[in-house]
């Protein structure tokens, strides 16, 4: 990220995605992120998958070792309702110079 220009010192959203194949099972999963304060998470059919979809939006500075230990304690709550980690991203934040 930071050699393609992103200012890794701003914050911004980064989403951890999971994959579920119940839709019961992700919405128990959102339900059970938001009692762990992770208030800001939604749920959508991804057709391309046959697979419910959710993303736990974090708005923070993207630090490795942060992200890690958010997606190890995201991970262990979505294998508790079978689903399964789909990586996590977000939009890059690059300093313009004014051109």
């Amino acid at each position: 990220m930071a050699k393609d220009g992103d200012d890794l010192s701003q914050p911004r959203e980064i989403d951890f995605d999971h994959l579920f194949e119940e839709k019961e099972k992700a919405l128990a999963y959102i339900d059970a992120v938001r009692l762990q304060g992770y208030e800001n998470a939604d749920c959508d059919f991804w057709s391309d998958e046959g697979k419910w979809q959710t993303a736990v939006h974090v708005f923070m500075v993207p630090e490795l070792s942060e992200i890690d230990e958010i997606e190890a304690e995201l991970d262990e709550i979505a294998s508790a309702f079978g689903g399964s980690p789909d990586g996590w991203g977000c939009m890059e934040i690059v300093e313009s110079n004014g051109l």
